[in-house]
């Protein structure tokens, strides 16, 4: 029993910290330290045993590993239904280039930089 908890843990704890990393290389820090921070406090009931000779009793691990299971069922069950999706032709023409993300990866003093900027120069940074 006390093996399934040590995995759940491990699990749990290297997808929030691969969240987490995947969230510091897209310049995301808010978005970084919530998973770090909830990789380690959500993973430490679980890892508990590896880290002190602690042992649970066996009603208690059969609850954390219910929880666990019943926390990714809910995630996985689609409760809105089926979905009726409409094709929508856009109004007016949307430029990529405009959103954050993109704008994000433009180089300053670089000719995409200088180029953007001058044709839209509401957008430029402070």
């Amino acid at each position: 029993m006390e093996l399934v908890l040590i995995l759940l843990g491990a699990g749990l704890l290297l997808f929030l910290l691969s969240a987490g990393i995947t969230s510091m290389m897209e310049k995301e820090r808010r978005a970084a330290c919530i998973s770090f921070i909830s990789g380690i406090l959500l993973s430490f009931p679980y890892l508990l045993p590896v880290l002190k000779d602690v042992t649970y009793p066996d009603w208690i691990s059969a609850g954390m590993i219910s929880l666990a299971g019943g926390c990714l069922a809910i995630s996985l069950i689609p409760f809105r239904g089926r979905i009726q999706y409409t094709y929508q032709r856009p109004r007016n023409r949307f430029d990529e280039r405009d959103t954050m993300f993109s704008r994000q990866k433009l180089v300053p003093g670089s000719k995409k930089f200088e180029v953007y900027y001058r044709l839209r120069p509401q957008h430029r940074p402070l």
